[in-house]
């Protein structure tokens, strides 16, 4: 993915957060690595929770296809409530209160409104001429102590009200990067020289650092990024008065130096944030990257202690490697916490090599044996941070390999050394369990059956303290998965009540259907797994005889399908008249039209049944019953107006050989046009033979191809022989087609 600044990206999320009338800064970021599933709490292709770790700080880092877990991709939300918290928490701390009206004062209020207050607390002699909020603004800070300091702070926040259109000028909406809109503002010199003043003449530290990051704000908003930086660095101990004004500061620092591509030093202090300042640890992770190999081993060479060089190798293993991260860190400190969001991390990527979506084996890699040795060696120190964690992890790594040996080693491990109480780990240690050991089936075992039952059942139940979508996901493919091997063995009964997503052929086969119906009938409560087979199982009898019915109509036995439907109850009404045809086929036409269902299942079949005996006659009734078989043919195919014939709450119950198949429609059209001697009534039957004609056509069809409008066979017949019908008329003023072809073809 091409790599991009994120800096006006990240300040167009949070446009409107002030801090103390001052915007959040956000330096230059790169699209975060993370990526890996489709599921918004990056949970749907996983089987392996990494909230067993313990540590919701790390929750937004766990592995996702976004830039955050738990769809937390909108960064201002979250960032913006920490940092108005811890704001307003500087602020109460320095005027001695806290109320709604400081809230009001610092975020809500104008530079008017600022002035009006401050004009009152230095000449309080008509109070009342301040209205609203302004007015129990007002009342607050005057029932302070210190007065000075009351003035003093509205002094600064006029001051940064005025600097906040330089600091989001870049936020509207002329482009996607927040291209500058409206009047161009005057030198922002001026208000950079006032800062700078106020740094030197004010006494209170808590201002001081303030007015020092307006100045920081102005220059690098402005894209002076050197001064910026510099104004940054000769400042960092005025800076420090406030924790989250130096945390803000550092980060325009950190944004210059990228700015001006001194990687090294950008990614070595977004480390440090990241380490230090939780409001802006999304931002630092979305705005670190580095380049090369080289900047990446100078911001190492940077790092002071083995607490930076550990905030570094984190970030840099949650960016880009992070088993490699894991072997620098358990280097330094075996005992730190980032390993822990490591090693999850990396279980979750080994686990995208595996295909869930497809079902597919797992492609064990070279990057996933690196991790399963990283581990052995960690596992075999006994020095790691909660051991189960490890042992966990490399269990199901090879459970992922396919080694259940080795996995179920490391598992029960893991479960004796697991915390007693911790329903989650319990339920990890035993999702991962089965994985493992159904992964690594070849054959159907009559002995692991009871085992596999209660399992299946467990994870149907959704009593699984994790998200319930990882159990759903070790369920399907579970079921699945024992699926094929029970079909590889030739047991294709159990085969389809564990998974019928390939069963297409099963519901086609109506001696199959039987096998299945007394299947389901039977009592298999004396044996677990037959009986969570057939409670599992998605189809229920009446679905199973519905089908046989159907089969029967499509093997051109109407007689019996209809006494067959009609003895199941198979009365859903079709949506159209299945004998009806058009010039045009329009099925919603005909939907829309039908206010009253003329005919079940079972009543067309039989209908079906009766005109196919007064189609073996002769002479034009013959003809027209030959006529209403073809249309009931035609529109009990895909291209018909009674499609639904076919369709049933079983969405794989489908052939397209079958369905798309016009070979009966054309023989009975054929046998119509033999048998009539009616111009119109042959022009008609003709013209539904050029259809049929042109839906072989489709059916041949590669998918690669795009599709024509056939002249074929009919469709010249139909020209030649009853251009002098007033049905050819017709079809020429409906079928654009038709009347092109004509028109080329005189």
């Amino acid at each position: 993915m091409k790599q991009t600044t994120l800096r006006e990206h990240f300040a167009s999320l949070i446009s409107g957060l002030l801090v103390a009338g001052v915007l959040l800064t956000a330096a230059p970021s790169a699209w975060a690595c993370a990526g890996g599933d489709d599921c918004d709490d990056g949970s749907c292709n996983s089987i392996f929770s990494p909230e067993i770790i313990g540590d919701p700080t790390c929750t937004p880092f766990f592995r996702s296809n976004r830039y955050f877990y738990l769809n937390h991709d909108d960064i201002s939300d979250q960032t913006h409530a920490d940092l108005d918290a811890a704001n307003l928490r500087e602020w109460s701390t320095l005027l001695g209160f806290s109320s709604s009206a400081l809230e009001e004062l610092v975020y809500k209020s104008t530079s008017a409104d600022v002035l009006a207050i401050k004009q009152e607390l230095l000449n309080p002699s008509n109070p009342s001429r301040l209205t609203g909020n302004n007015l129990a603004i007002y009342m607050v800070l005057a029932a302070i102590s210190n007065h000075a300091l009351a003035v003093d702070a509205l002094t600064y926040l006029d001051f940064a009200k005025r600097v906040e259109p330089y600091a989001t000028v870049n936020l509207g909406q002329g482009g996607p990067w927040g291209t500058p809109v409206g009047p161009a503002l005057a030198s922002p010199d001026p208000l950079i020289q006032e800062g700078i003043a106020a740094v030197s003449t004010t006494a209170n530290p808590s201002l001081k650092a303030r007015y020092a990051f307006q100045v920081t704000r102005l220059y690098y908003y402005n894209q002076r990024y050197e001064e910026a930086y510099n104004y940054y660095d000769l400042n960092a101990g005025i800076l420090t008065a406030n924790v989250s004004i130096y945390f803000r500061a550092l980060d325009l620092a950190a944004g210059s130096l990228y700015k001006a591509q001194k990687y090294a030093q950008a990614n070595y202090i977004f480390a440090q944030i990241f380490d230090q300042y939780p409001p802006l640890k999304k931002e630092a992770y979305l705005s670190f990257h580095p380049q090369e190999q080289a900047d990446w081993q100078q911001s190492l060479a940077l790092a002071k202690n083995d607490k930076e060089k550990i905030a570094l190798w984190s970030l840099f293993g949650i960016y880009a490697d992070g088993v490699e991260a894991i072997r620098q860190i358990y280097a330094i400190d075996p005992k730190a916490q980032s390993l822990l969001l490591l090693v999850v991390r990396e279980v979750n990527k080994a686990e995208e090599g595996f295909q869930w979506n497809n079902y597919q084996d797992s492609v064990v890699t070279a990057d996933n044996f690196a991790l399963i040795s990283q581990l052995q060696q960690i596992v075999a120190s006994g020095n790691e941070p909660k051991p189960y964690v490890w042992e966990l992890a490399l269990g199901h790594v090879y459970g992922l390999a396919g080694d259940a040996t080795n996995a179920e080693s490391y598992l029960n491990q893991a479960k004796l050394h697991a915390p007693p109480a911790n329903p989650a780990v319990a339920d990890q240690i035993r999702i991962s369990t089965f994985f493992a050991k159904v992964h690594a089936l070849q054959a159907p075992s009559t002995a692991l059956e009871p085992y596999i039952a209660g399992e299946l059942k467990w994870l149907a139940s959704s009593t699984q303290s994790f998200p319930e979508t990882r159990g759903q996901v070790l369920l399907g493919y579970a079921k699945t998965s024992l699926s094929k091997v029970y079909l590889s063995s030739g047991d294709w009964l159990k085969a389809t009540l564990l998974d019928d997503t390939d069963s297409t052929s099963t519901y086609l086969d109506s001696a199959k259907l039987d096998a299945l119906i007394a299947y389901l009938k039977a009592n298999h409560h004396s044996n677990a797994f037959e009986d969570v087979l057939v409670k599992g199982y998605v189809l229920t009898v009446e679905n199973l005889n519905e089908m046989k019915g159907i089969n029967l109509a499509y093997a051109n036995d109407f007689t019996s399908a209809a006494d067959f439907l009609a003895k199941i109850g198979a009365s859903e009404p079709l949506m159209a008249d299945p004998f009806l045809i058009h010039i045009q086929d329009c099925h919603d036409c005909d939907h829309d039209a039908l206010t009253t269902k003329l005919y079940s299942k079972a009543q067309f079949a039989k209908a079906m049944a009766a005109y196919i005996v007064k189609a073996a006659g002769t002479g034009q009734a013959a003809a027209q019953a030959s006529f209403m078989v073809a249309n009931g043919y035609y529109n009990m195919s895909y291209y018909g107006n009674a499609r639904d014939f076919y369709e049933t709450p079983v969405w794989n119950y489908s052939s397209a050989a079958r369905q798309n198949n016009q070979a009966m429609a054309e023989k009975y059209y054929a046998q119509a046009l033999r048998l009539s001697n009616d111009k119109e009534f042959k022009a008609k039957v003709t013209w539904m033979l050029a259809k049929c004609e042109q839906n072989d056509y489709f059916n041949r069809l590669p998918e690669d191809e795009d599709p024509v409008i056939l002249t074929g066979f009919y469709y010249h017949q139909f020209k030649k022989n009853f251009a002098h019908t007033n049905y050819y008329q017709e079809v020429l003023n409906e079928c654009g087609y038709f009347k092109k072809f004509v028109t080329n073809n005189p």
